[in-house]
């Protein structure tokens, strides 16, 4: 389907599941991905400035947007998502990418990198990191992470966006 400015969307489906993916523009392949509780249309404004000069793609990573949500944490791994984001490429005939990730974007991008270099031109990270070095302190984030999966459980996406919006992070 054609969108408004020319974006292209379309339903990929790779290692199982289905993905929604918008296109748009021409030139150099960008892989644009969005942070945690996002999708393809919260990227939509640097996808637009880029695309008067790349080919950009967006994904709704799974379990967000209009992409799949399997209940199976197993869908949701490091090396589960590459294989996905490889499919998409793989779909669209583009064997090397530039990557433009987002928070949880960027970490999925960082992974993405590392276990299939030779698909990656180039990586722009922002707000993203590898994890943590210290067993402690990623053993404390896995605690904070599981209290947060129970919280949007039991309270729901949009109160967690709300609350996560109010933050003082956000205030500016």
């Amino acid at each position: 389907m054609t969108g408004a400015g020319g974006t292209r969307e379309r339903r990929i489906h790779c290692d199982g599941v289905s993905l929604h993916v918008v296109e748009q523009g021409t030139g150099s392949p960008v892989l644009v991905l969005h942070g945690f509780t996002g999708s393809s249309a919260s990227m939509a404004g640097a996808a637009t400035a880029l695309a008067d000069r790349h080919r950009v793609v967006r994904v709704d990573l799974l379990g967000h947007g209009r992409s799949d949500a399997p209940l199976e944490s197993a869908a949701y791994a490091m090396e589960r998502c590459t294989e996905q984001l490889a499919g998409v490429l793989d779909a669209l005939a583009i064997p090397q990418a530039h990557l433009l990730g987002y928070s949880m974007g960027g970490r999925i991008a960082l992974g993405f990198a590392a276990l299939r270099p030779g698909r990656v031109t180039s990586a722009l990270l922002v707000g993203a990191r590898a994890g943590f070095a210290d067993p402690a302190e990623r053993a404390a984030r896995a605690r904070d992470d599981e209290r947060l999966a129970d919280q949007i459980e039991r309270d729901g996406v949009p109160a967690f966006v709300e609350h996560w919006m109010a933050l003082p992070l956000f205030a500016t």
